[in-house]
């Protein structure tokens, strides 16, 4: 009896068009220190192409099998390790190789065969070294060349040999030359050339290697670009002034609220997700928002205000990096499911 009147109220609540109207309600699951990560201080995540996700912290690089979470740490008696544990820029380049950089990190390669490291590191002594050590983004252009954007060292292109950098730098009252040496982004961009997001706004370098500056409009000084993504018919660039969207004509607007963005990344039924500075913003494809922050008492919600890192994996799942949080995931079928329950104070 109680099966058949449970079944009833299933197909009783699967006919009531009320239903479709019902949003879905993200149920984060958490990762911390409890749970194997080095630090709840998280920047970045990324995956390969064996499927494992690498994630930048500030004590470390991890590596997650959906098992247990490996982590690669300085050692002053191993000179393969890495040179500091802070890592927040990753990349997984055409070929599959693993790059990593950071805070006095310098820019380095994973070498699978022994698990260590390929440094390349600034030497005073070497005019074509890496400019310095604060590694803040990691590109790949079309042609496969490597470059680094380094803080108070403006733009590195890695030579073909692996040998040594060409510099590109801000030079004062120089329009041609970067907007700033404090370089905090890099996307490559289909044509061959580069996006380039710096703490005074937003380069574009073509594919002849020229500057161009990038003026989003109404905002004096321009504001630090802290992500640059490619869409389909654009640009998003996630400011210190909000989200913006520049189309294929370079018009920029606004794209949500005007506070501080960090990162964008597209859902895949035409949502966006924007992690923001207190907590992350979902605008649905119907143009709908639902803003997520921390919920005391409430499991489930959002482990943080300050989510960094937004990244899909290759199942579909959500991961999102939180500098005060450690990591949060949605799973695939997360939109599959509403939840009402009690919130304390509400």
């Amino acid at each position: 009896m109680l099966a058949a009147w449970l079944l009833a109220g299933v197909l009783a609540g699967t006919a009531a068009p009320a239903a479709a109207s019902v949003p879905p309600t993200p149920i984060f699951r958490s990762y911390g220190v409890a749970e194997g990560l080095p630090s709840a201080n998280v920047y970045m995540v990324t995956q390969d192409q064996a499927g494992f996700l690498w994630i930048g912290t500030h004590a470390g690089l991890v590596r997650y099998d959906s098992r247990e979470f490996k982590v690669f740490r300085h050692d002053p008696k191993q000179p393969a390790s890495l040179p500091a544990n802070d890592v927040s820029a990753l990349l997984v380049d055409q070929a599959g190789h693993l790059w990593a950089g950071g805070e006095s990190t310098g820019l380095n390669l994973y070498e699978p065969a022994t698990g260590g490291f390929r440094h390349w590191l600034h030497d005073p002594a070497h005019a074509d070294s890496l400019s310095a050590n604060d590694v803040m983004a990691i590109a790949q252009d079309k042609a496969g060349a490597i470059w680094v954007g380094v803080y108070a060292g403006g733009l590195d292109k890695l030579n073909a040999d692996g040998k040594g950098f060409v510099h590109l730098r801000h030079r004062k009252d120089d329009p041609a030359s970067l907007a700033s040496d404090n370089v905090t982004s890099l996307a490559a961009a289909p044509d061959g050339g580069l996006w380039v997001g710096t703490d005074a706004g937003l380069d574009r370098l073509d594919a002849h290697g020229h500057v161009h500056h990038v003026v989003l409009p109404g905002l004096a000084p321009q504001p630090t670009i802290w992500q640059v993504r490619l869409t389909d018919a654009g640009v998003d660039a996630a400011t210190s002034a909000g989200l913006y969207h520049l189309d294929a004509n370079g018009n920029a607007r606004l794209v949500g609220a005007a506070r501080e963005a960090l990162a964008s990344l597209p859902g895949r039924d035409g949502s966006l997700w924007i992690a923001e500075r207190g907590g992350l913003t979902r605008i649905g494809a119907n143009g709908n928002t639902r803003f997520e922050q921390p919920t005391p008492g409430v499991a489930g919600s959002l482990p943080g205000r300050l989510p960094d890192g937004l990244f899909h994996d290759h199942e579909g799942g959500l991961w999102v990096a939180l500098v005060d949080g450690g990591l949060a995931y949605l799973p695939p079928q997360w939109r599959a499911f509403s939840m009402f329950r009690h919130v304390p104070g509400d």
